[in-house]
């Protein structure tokens, strides 16, 4: 059996988000599975079943939901087409007329990277935050 200490190079050991971010975070009028969701995916803690096939836990990494692809942190966020259809849903709600990618929305929940033809980013980042749980955690 392995220690925990071969694994530790696995463990991310700092994270690129000023403490302001994370506190704007947590403080946000979001329901908290949303935030821990949202929290795992910037902090790379999600387990997706390709780090859970690193670390032995399962046998193979296909996506859960869709079975086409691998399991991957980007699989996991907007390339599942399961997902992707959840995705499709919300942003017609609130963001009908813009013209917002797989990318852009990976883009805007692994980096909190807003694009730039959205002008009011706090909104933005709410209502993203706000759905988090019902594309990601929905099942």
């Amino acid at each position: 059996m392995d220690s925990i200490s071969s694994y530790q190079p696995l463990v991310p050991t700092e994270h690129r988000f000023s403490n302001a971010t994370v506190e704007t975070l947590w403080s946000s009028p979001v329901h908290p599975a949303a935030r821990t969701v949202l929290y795992r995916v910037l902090s790379k803690c999600i387990p997706h079943k390709s780090y859970l096939r690193t670390i032995g836990s399962v046998e193979n990494a296909i996506c859960p939901f869709c079975s086409q692809g691998i399991d991957t942190l980007r699989q996991f966020l907007v390339d599942c087409p399961v997902k992707w259809q959840f995705w499709q849903f919300v942003l017609s709600q609130y963001y009908a007329h813009y013209p917002l990618t797989p990318e852009i929305i990976y883009g805007t929940v692994r980096y909190l990277h807003l694009p730039h033809f959205i002008k009011d980013h706090r909104c933005h980042l709410y209502n993203l935050m706000a759905n988090v749980k019902f594309v990601l955690v929905s099942r």
